[in-house]
């Protein structure tokens, strides 16, 4: 998650705020980093298909990368800033709400939804149990550096250290 560079979130994430807090970072993580960074392919239909001014033919195959949506100044203010707030209660940051896809769309949408839950039930679960520091030497960044795209983003190695919280 890339709450592991702020402390302070992992508080915010203890207290009761309910939805609101647990919310931002998650999604503010998948705009960030998207699950499917590349996304998948399409085939234009029958009769093509004019995007903006520009016939693309029957049979075409298509793709618009979700990293390229979620990076994109149309689509957020300072898109490639950490601003969890964007998904609660700064919503004027995001300028479109379409280019927020985490998950797939149409049919398939229903499983990301089910992954996002399970994503916030972990996540508020792991924070509210353990103080989470960087283990000595690690910086966060190889997780980054080292991801792959297969499909799913494979992400590089982080090294963590967590003591159990006492409040």
């Amino acid at each position: 998650m890339a709450c592991v560079r702020n402390c302070d979130l992992f508080h915010q994430l203890r207290e009761p705020y309910g939805d609101v807090v647990r919310t931002g970072p998650c999604e503010e993580t998948l705009h960030l980093n998207p699950a499917v960074p590349s996304a998948s392919l399409h085939t234009t239909p029958k009769g093509g298909l004019t995007l903006n001014g520009i016939y693309i033919p029957k049979g075409t195959t298509v793709v618009t990368p979700q990293y390229s949506l979620m990076g994109d100044e149309r689509n957020f203010i300072h898109p490639n800033n950490w601003i969890p707030e964007r998904f609660t209660t700064h919503p004027e940051l995001v300028l479109d709400k379409q280019g927020f896809v985490a998950w797939a769309t149409r049919k398939y949408s229903c499983v990301g939804k089910i992954s996002l839950l399970e994503i916030r039930t972990a996540a508020a679960q792991i924070v509210k149990t353990f103080d989470i520091e960087f283990a000595p030497g690690e910086d966060g960044t190889t997780m980054f550096r080292e991801a792959l795209d297969f499909f799913t983003t494979t992400p590089g190695p982080l090294y963590l250290v967590l003591k159990e919280w006492k409040n």
